[in-house]
């Protein structure tokens, strides 16, 4: 064997070598953005329904919306209280009608975290949403009822998600 050939195994024996002692490539873990880790151990949480437009309350049903979604949170380990100190979960609602399709009507849920947060800029402790959920749907007015109930738990369902992803 020349000394061509000789360099040519050497080189081969050496990256064979290096790629055993460095083991597999593996890329580096990544966080969770700062708008999900803030929920990082939240185990107690207040609920409450925000802004409702005046075109939706008819169609409303507060009762029934809380009562939902007490439930999905108890039965996922979450205990709602009624405590100004703990994150509240604020169910804010928008809607889209059009004079053209007076029979439809487009709902918006924006599920907002509030959380007391310390703005250090200011040196002030404030509550701020710093998580919104968003679910959005598009619905009959005969079904809105329905429709909102099932976002609403959807939207809660998201929540809890995303703070299991955090365990």
């Amino acid at each position: 064997m020349n000394w061509l050939g000789r360099l040519s195994v050497c080189l081969v024996l050496s990256a064979a070598a290096l790629s055993l002692y460095a083991g597999p490539f593996q890329p580096a873990k990544r966080s969770a953005p700062a708008e999900i880790r803030c929920l990082a151990g939240i185990k107690k949480i207040n609920v409450r329904v925000g802004s409702v437009p005046a075109d939706l309350k008819q169609f409303m049903d507060d009762n029934l919306l809380d009562a939902l979604t007490r439930s999905r949170l108890t039965s996922a380990g979450f205990e709602v209280v009624d405590d100004a100190e703990a994150p509240e979960l604020v169910f804010n609602f928008k809607t889209l009608t059009d004079p053209a399709w007076p029979d439809l009507m487009g709902v918006v849920l924006l599920l907002d975290v509030e959380q007391k947060v310390e703005v250090l800029r200011l040196g002030e402790k404030m509550r701020l949403p710093t998580t919104t959920v968003v679910s959005r749907a598009l619905a009959n007015r005969e079904t809105i009822r329905d429709v909102i109930a099932q976002r609403a738990l959807n939207a809660t369902s998201q929540f809890i998600n995303l703070c299991k992803q955090l365990e």
